[in-house]
């Protein structure tokens, strides 16, 4: 599913079955624990790793159930939603634009300086918009060229457009929010010294979890 055209099939940035795997066991075996509170009775969980991302290709298979086809490689845009796609800014950083529903395409118009995109008959609608996907995405892009991705960012954010600047991992890392919200911890490692791992994203009230 992953990819483009051009490109042909490219595997996830992440070892996605390494991680639902444990994940999806780790709620069967909560869920084992309260029945065994209820009644008594323990009892065996079978999952595989295959089972496991094959359910986290929800909702695709719904595409294969209905058409009996693979859903096209698009890259970062969606099947049924258009503008859903990353443009380059004029220093060359990437921004994720959404528009989903209408309220959002004509903040983006707003926003863009281009109100008038929302009364051309080729993107009206949703539906036109995936019409004319290669049209827009065109337009868009264009547009997008004419200012830096900071001064983007402020013009989408004070119009309420849906959106966020792509940013690398190490960006990630480093941001001060993630700092803030404990995902980066520091640890002391008998052999390595003084260390950086990742923080728990489950923030207990009452047992907070220690690293």
């Amino acid at each position: 599913l992953t990819g483009t055209p051009e490109t042909g099939p490219l595997r996830t940035g992440f070892p996605l079955a390494d991680y639902s795997t444990p994940l999806l066991a780790s709620v069967g075996i909560l869920g084992a624990l309260f029945a065994r509170q209820a009644d008594g009775d323990g009892q065996a969980i079978d999952l595989s790793m295959f089972d496991a991302t094959l359910f986290a290709a929800i909702p695709r298979e719904g595409y294969c159930f209905a058409l009996g086809r693979t859903p096209a490689r698009l890259g970062n845009e969606h099947p049924q939603i258009a503008p859903y796609n990353v443009y380059p800014t004029r220093d060359g950083r990437p921004v994720l634009v959404v528009a989903h529903v209408e309220k959002f395409w004509r903040s983006l118009c707003r926003a863009l300086g281009a109100e008038a995109l929302a009364e051309d008959p080729r993107f009206r609608t949703n539906a036109d918009r995936l019409a004319n996907r290669e049209a827009l995405n065109q337009r868009l892009a264009a547009l997008f060229r004419e200012r830096s991705l900071a001064e983007w960012s402020e013009r989408l954010a004070e119009a309420g457009v849906l959106f966020a600047p792509v940013c690398d991992l190490a960006e990630v890392l480093d941001d001060p929010r993630v700092r803030a919200g404990g995902m980066v911890v520091e640890l002391d490692h008998p052999a390595a010294g003084r260390i950086k791992v990742l923080g728990n994203p489950l923030k207990f009230s009452r047992t907070p979890a220690q690293l």
